[in-house]
């Protein structure tokens, strides 16, 4: 008889850990479950903000590179051509970071879903190729691509452009 209640004690002391432990799991799950949403909030918000303030940097550094173009067409003395020609390298580089922001963005907030494609890597190579080559020569670096007949499958312009950030950076 006292074997049959120290069983009977020692199941029902495991029955009520158990439902305290599933009362607990469960609890945690929801705790989880609204830090997630949280987060989930948090990180769009973010993508929002990045996306509405890279477009409006990009309306004035736009504005500037026409005042840019403007100052190109004046007789401007040599010794202070290089200095216009850095004001465009500059804005070029925040432009291709203010893009790139907005790219991420974008592409964050799943408004832009990548296009996959096969297509010749050669063909996004040979844009890069005529595009970067004068930058490279005017820091003094010779730029070459190996030609290929290779093809790929992915999105062509997400493509191009994380190449053409790379071999960018690598030139600076």
């Amino acid at each position: 008889m006292k074997a049959e209640e120290d069983l009977f004690s020692a199941i029902q002391l495991l029955e009520s850990r158990v439902h305290e432990r599933t009362d607990e799991l469960l609890r945690l799950n929801r705790e989880l479950s609204n830090a997630k949403a949280e987060a989930d909030d948090a990180n769009l918000s973010k993508t929002r903000f990045l996306a509405a303030a890279s477009h409006d940097i990009l309306q004035p550094l736009n504005a500037a590179r026409l005042y840019w173009a403007a100052l190109l067409e004046k007789d401007i003395p040599s010794s202070d051509g290089q200095l216009v020609q850095n004001v465009a390298t500059s804005l070029e580089a925040v432009e291709e970071i203010l893009t790139t922001l907005l790219d991420i963005s974008r592409l964050d907030a799943v408004a832009q879903k990548p296009e996959l494609s096969d297509f010749p890597i050669e063909d996004v190579f040979s844009q890069l190729r005529i595009e970067l080559k004068p930058s490279a020569k005017e820091r003094g670096l010779d730029l070459r691509f190996v030609h290929t007949s290779l093809a790929v499958r992915s999105d062509k312009r997400l493509l191009r452009r994380m190449i053409q950030n790379l071999v960018s950076n690598a030139i600076k």
